[in-house]
């Protein structure tokens, strides 16, 4: 028998990223330029470092219904405001 066991749930960030797919304890460097997304990113810093990636189909401009939990582990702003992070699913 199966036991029943709480399952928290919470809304997190998405960045949808073309053709990439994120595996659980695999490391995902990513640079960080378009404006909204180093906004975004700025929030994440900021709270628990954990956001959402899902795989974007540009030719069929849907997302994954499915992706992974991503943990900023490094990040390194450069001079124009980019960053260069790297993150662990």
């Amino acid at each position: 028998m199966a036991s029943s066991s709480s399952v928290a749930v919470r809304e997190l960030p998405l960045f949808p990223l073309p053709e990439v797919v994120l595996f659980p304890g695999r490391p995902l460097p990513l640079q960080i330029f378009e404006f909204r997304y180093r906004i975004m990113m700025n929030t994440i810093l900021e709270g628990d470092r954990r956001f959402g990636v899902l795989m974007w189909d540009p030719d069929q401009n849907k997302v994954s219904a499915v992706g992974c939990c991503a943990e900023v582990i490094h990040c390194q702003r450069l001079p124009d405001d980019r960053m260069k992070i790297m993150t662990i699913g």
